[in-house]
């Protein structure tokens, strides 16, 4: 466990616990999939955006390189296709290079409406508009640390009355950057986290660390860089199996065939 990127107090602690619940420590297959099963219960509920009230405005917040621009796109396609939503992606990465053509670039693949909002304004304006249900909001990436960053995200976040804030993490961070981020952004009030590149990585320990510490549950997973598959909604047991196991099972038959055909229309 410890191998795997689990502390060594929350896998005493598991170990300790499992043998005690099992008939015979001894077995252990018995004993491991106990120990996914505290490991599990352990795990802060997740909680994904509910659309009883619209617009929702869903923001990705988190470092750079944690796939924020993938996750709002995927996220969009899968609440377009599986909730019958009407979904817009408002960009507020403007200032990084590449940043802005890149959502775009998506937008035109997916058929996605994309808008670039360079102030609160316009992404109230967005919100306002009726045109879409949830507007998903790609914000910068930063570690939570820089105080202009922040400010910025705030005024955002003030012009959304109805919100959720996703911080989107990347697997392959070491637990202590793990921690100084969710620390970070807590601040601005978090509904949820996203494990994304799980496929990266066969340590996934630290993000069970995480989410007990700081007692925010994950809303979705993402395995692969791929636009067209969906990000999974958590499943406690299933990453508690990574965990022990170092290798994340394979999920469900999804239909993404229509995904698929829409991104191929991007030559």
């Amino acid at each position: 466990l410890i191998r795997h990127g689990l502390s060594p107090r929350l896998a005493a602690t598991l170990v300790t616990e499992a043998s005690a619940a099992v008939v015979r420590p001894e077995d252990e297959e018995a004993l491991a999939r106990t120990v996914e099963r505290k490991m599990a219960a352990k795990m802060p509920q997740g909680t994904t955006p509910t659309f009883g009230r619209r617009p929702l405005a869903i923001f990705l917040v988190g470092p750079g390189g944690a796939g924020k621009t993938t996750m709002a796109v995927r996220l969009g396609l899968e609440l377009e296709r599986g909730n019958g939503l009407r979904v817009a992606i408002a960009g507020t990465d403007v200032n990084r290079a590449g940043g802005p053509q890149q959502l775009l670039a998506y937008g035109a693949a997916t058929g996605l409406p994309v808008h670039l909002c360079y102030a609160p304004e316009e992404l109230d304006a967005l919100l306002k508009s009726g045109d879409a249900d949830v507007v998903i909001v790609d914000t910068p990436g930063h570690n939570g640390l820089r105080r202009d960053r922040m400010a910025e995200l705030g005024a955002f976040l003030n012009v959304a009355r109805v919100r959720s804030v996703l911080l989107t993490l990347p697997a392959t961070m070491k637990a202590s950057d793990l921690s100084e981020v969710v620390s970070a952004y807590s601040a601005v009030g978090l509904d949820g986290l996203v494990a994304t590149r799980c496929d990266e990585t066969s340590h996934v320990g630290a993000l069970v660390d995480v989410a007990v510490d700081a007692a925010i549950g994950f809303a979705y997973t993402t395995h692969s860089d791929q636009v067209s598959e969906p990000p999974r909604v958590v499943d406690h047991l299933a990453i508690a199996s990574a965990v022990v196991n170092a290798t994340w099972a394979a999920p469900a038959p999804a239909n993404t065939g229509t995904t698929a055909r829409r991104l191929a229309k991007v030559g």
